[in-house]
């Protein structure tokens, strides 16, 4: 795999480096890539190689040059055909609005993370990814997500869920319905016993996940807002990880759920582009 992790000189982006080197392999081809900033040294930009080293993984490095922007400089190097951009983040998020959580993503990374052509890894935490939640929108694009996944993943880590979210029923419906039987519905959905369509569809990316190293994989159904459940099932699980696929669509560049989960989530994210 192609991989383009970026440096910035902080503690956030020598962290990204050190536990996002776990997910690599020594037949890997990495680039540490830094643009240059004020008050960053070449020993800053060293240290990062030298953290890939400890775990015997060979890395080059480059340095460019700040002529249109941090962001800017780092989609146009990832245009060289990278399967991967690896970033750090400011900090985990909480509640609040866009622009605060932008802030505590960083400028420079959600740009990345929203007009990159490949996939992005933003490493948030301070452990390295052991368990991981990827959210299924029940598209065929999904099984490359999975592939994706699961390749970058194989032998590092010990858990995946796939989930899939099925959409709530409307208000309208709801009242015409005794309260016994909303409760049934999201029992059926947590019995392994009843089969929906969409149990076959998340089997078959279980099926994906099992030609590679990962020793526990899991399937789950949940019904509401797609991006919602997400990040409470994240949440509750004491998942490391959330992945998403990016669907552009009409009003934001990685989709409605992913554009959430990128804006809320309190874990790592892999946003998967294919």
């Amino acid at each position: 795999m192609k991989i383009l992790i970026c440096t910035g000189g902080s503690k956030f982006a020598e962290r990204a480096v050190r536990l996002s080197a776990r997910l690599m392999d020594a037949d890997d081809d990495i680039t540490i890539f830094h643009v240059k900033e004020e008050g960053v040294t070449p020993e800053m930009f060293e240290e990062c190689k030298g953290i890939l080293k400890e775990h015997e993984i060979p890395a080059k490095t480059k340095l460019c040059e700040n002529k249109s922007g941090v962001a800017k400089e780092i989609l146009n190097e990832a245009e060289k055909n990278y399967d991967l951009i690896i970033m750090g983040s400011l900090g985990m998020s909480s509640h609040g609005h866009g622009s605060f959580h932008r802030f505590l993503l960083g400028m420079n990374a959600f740009r990345v993370v929203e007009n990159a052509k490949t996939s992005v890894l933003i490493i948030r935490g301070t452990h390295p990814p052991d368990k991981v939640l990827a959210g299924i929108s029940g598209s065929a694009h999904d099984y490359k997500v999975v592939d994706f996944a699961c390749s970058l993943f194989d032998g590092h880590i010990s858990k995946i869920k796939f989930l899939h979210v099925l959409p709530e029923i409307s208000e309208h419906f709801k009242v015409f319905m005794p309260p016994q039987v909303r409760r049934s519905m999201r029992e059926l959905l947590e019995d392994e016993e009843f089969q929906r369509p969409e149990h076959e569809y998340l089997n078959k990316c279980a099926k994906i996940a099992g030609k590679y190293d990962i020793p526990e994989i899991k399937t789950r159904l949940r019904e509401g807002d797609a991006a919602a459940q997400i990040l409470n099932e994240a949440e509750e699980g004491g998942y490391d990880l959330i992945v998403i696929g990016a669907q552009k669509s009409e009003n934001f560049p990685l989709g409605d759920a992913a554009h959430r989960v990128v804006n809320y989530s309190r874990n790592s994210f892999l946003v998967v582009r294919r």
